[in-house]
């Protein structure tokens, strides 16, 4: 692997370059059990932050140290919640039962990627920055008012942005 950081713009560079000729495949798809290893090890699977990673990695109760959102019950249950709410389907290819998200859970998450708050919302990050917060009220430096208040704040922020109003007003 090339670290390309140490060329500079505009720079001449030798070397060389081969081409292969050659198909690409897709990633497999997942099953059921992947969702749960994937919440399980998320900084595995998704850009986090050292920092946010390391906090997920310590409040990951499953024992595994990996940087995992949600618990070993609750990971299960937000599964299933995806599949009831329909943002989730199981479909069967090549005899084997796979999990795909549908048109709904597309669309919901291609309207979050394109609103900072939005993007913010769908992060493992966020998960980070609510168990900081949690952690901080159980050892009592946030009070509860505190991160309530943070909490509604992102949420009148989100709010404003995705309905496009740019006058600083609260929602109603």
């Amino acid at each position: 692997m090339i670290d390309i950081d140490r060329f500079k713009k505009g720079q001449t560079v030798t070397g060389r370059a081969s081409l292969k000729e050659g198909k690409t495949t897709p990633p497999r798809a997942f099953v059921e059990g992947d969702l749960i290893d994937i919440m399980d090890d998320i900084g595995r699977y998704a850009q986090i932050g050292r920092d946010d990673m390391e906090i997920l990695r310590q409040k990951n109760k499953s024992g595994s140290g990996k940087a995992g959102i949600g618990t070993a019950r609750t990971r299960g249950e937000i599964i299933d919640k995806l599949f009831k709410t329909e943002y989730l389907v199981k479909t069967k290819t090549k005899g084997k039962v796979v999990i795909a998200p549908t048109e709904k859970a597309i669309r919901l998450y291609d309207k979050l990627s394109e609103t900072r708050t939005g993007r913010i919302l769908i992060s493992p990050e966020m998960t980070a920055n609510w168990e900081k917060g949690l952690a901080g009220i159980e050892e009592g430096t946030v009070s509860f008012d505190e991160f309530i208040e943070k909490m509604v704040q992102l949420i009148n922020a989100m709010v404003t942005e995705m309905l496009g109003d740019s006058s600083g007003k609260k929602p109603a």
